[in-house]
């Protein structure tokens, strides 16, 4: 929680996350996990938003009051300008329409980019705002009071981080492996 815990709790809490809002959590990996749980545990009506319906099950799991799938065609039609907030937490930015994410948000909805995807991220036209005068920040990372805040949220709400366990042994060191070893040939590559 000390880390992508509090990555993913400071933007809610700056942008005002909690009852009677709507809010997206983009990505569903190590930040985008907390964002859900924390989210909900502020009372907002929290939504996981991946590009394939692969980690719906999980986003449930997590509390989550809906989920959209951007792989799916016309995705974002039926949300068009339903949400107050959008923490950005994708890890990768290929393939990714940035102006179909922000036609979700409502007017003066803020979208707040918390991951740091590889490459030249996402390019942003002035039309992308015009219909709904959004807003776009980052974050990074939170204060001191934001982390006791959090902590406190999180026994009074009992928010425990989803972690997986990988056994140290041979068999444990390959199933790992399969994660790190193609983002390490991917590295090597480039250099």
């Amino acid at each position: 929680m000390l880390c992508a815990g509090i990555t993913a709790f400071s933007p809610l809490v700056r942008n005002g996350a909690g009852p009677g809002k709507k809010v997206g959590i983009v990505g569903l990996g190590g930040i985008g996990h907390f964002g859900v749980l924390f989210a909900k545990a502020l009372g907002a009506e929290t939504w996981a938003i991946s590009r394939t319906h692969a980690k719906e099950a999980d986003s449930m799991k997590l509390g989550a009051d809906g989920f959209i799938a951007t792989a799916d065609k016309d995705w974002n039609e039926p949300h068009r300008m339903t949400f107050d907030l959008i923490v950005n937490t994708a890890n990768s930015s290929e393939g990714f329409d940035l102006g179909k994410y922000l036609s979700l948000l409502d007017v003066h909805g803020k979208w707040i980019s918390v991951g740091l995807p590889e490459g030249a991220g996402q390019e942003v036209k002035s039309n992308m705002f015009m219909e709904n005068g959004c807003l776009i920040g980052a974050s990074h990372l939170g204060s001191r009071k934001e982390m006791l805040r959090m902590l406190q949220l999180a026994v009074d709400k009992k928010v425990e981080p989803w972690v997986e366990e990988i056994s140290i042994s041979e068999k444990g060191c390959a199933e790992a492996g399969k994660f790190f070893l193609p983002k390490i040939r991917k590295e090597k590559r480039k250099n």
